[in-house]
């Protein structure tokens, strides 16, 4: 009796820890993901000196813009904001997470292009640690127009390898471009624990449910 408490007890403590896991896990792990930190009546440059995008870190220079900017009319992906990866030259922006070597991440990012100084524009996709290129992948887009900037989204999975882990934009744009890919909505979630947990709560059950001892006459 006191055993199958016991049991009973420690199951039910995993089961706790193991959705308390979950609902952290599901966070994003990308701070301002969707550039709304700091509000920009229409356009601001950024550049690589500045803080205004912490804990976004800028190469060269970008362009926050607000949905309303005269340049590209169209609505956010998400919120309000979004940027454009070339300020008055084409720019990057990174920023680094905290992963666990050996986990499985997701990353998601919507993008668009700047129709009135691009009809077509490029950008590369990096994650990268401190000793590893893990991941590279070049998006295109073409499809923005006046009022509806046709937003895309891109979606891919690494495993980490050291502790902290970058992402970076990189503007693909020619040398004097003004205007190029924009990114809105960026995230890196950890996976959700595996269906594991899930099948543990029958064997619970059974436990509880276990039959009262027979009564010997």
């Amino acid at each position: 009796m006191k055993q199958t408490k016991t049991i009973v007890a420690a199951l039910l403590s995993f089961l706790f820890l193991a959705f308390t896991a979950s609902a952290a896990n599901a966070e994003n792990l990308i701070g301002d993901p969707s550039f709304e930190l700091n509000n920009t009546p229409t356009l601001q440059t950024v550049y690589a000196a500045d803080t205004f995008l912490s804990p976004w870190h800028v190469l060269n220079n970008v362009d926050l813009a607000d949905e309303d900017n005269i340049w590209t009319k169209g609505p956010a992906f998400d919120g309000k904001q979004y940027i454009d990866l070339d300020g008055n030259k084409p720019g990057a922006i990174y920023q680094g997470v905290a992963t666990t070597p050996g986990m499985t991440y997701t990353v998601t990012v919507a993008y668009a292009n700047n129709y009135f100084n691009q009809p077509s524009a490029s950008a590369q996709v990096s994650i990268y640690d401190d000793n590893h290129n893990i991941y590279d992948e070049i998006l295109f887009h073409n499809s923005s127009v006046n009022g509806n900037l046709d937003w895309t989204q891109f979606t891919t999975q690494f495993t980490a390898q050291e502790t902290t882990t970058y992402l970076k934009f990189t503007s693909l744009s020619g040398t004097n471009s003004a205007g190029g890919i924009l990114i809105d909505n960026v995230s890196v979630h950890a996976p959700e624990p595996s269906g594991v947990v899930f099948m543990l709560i029958p064997a619970a059950g059974a436990i509880l449910r276990r039959r009262r001892p027979r009564i010997c006459h």
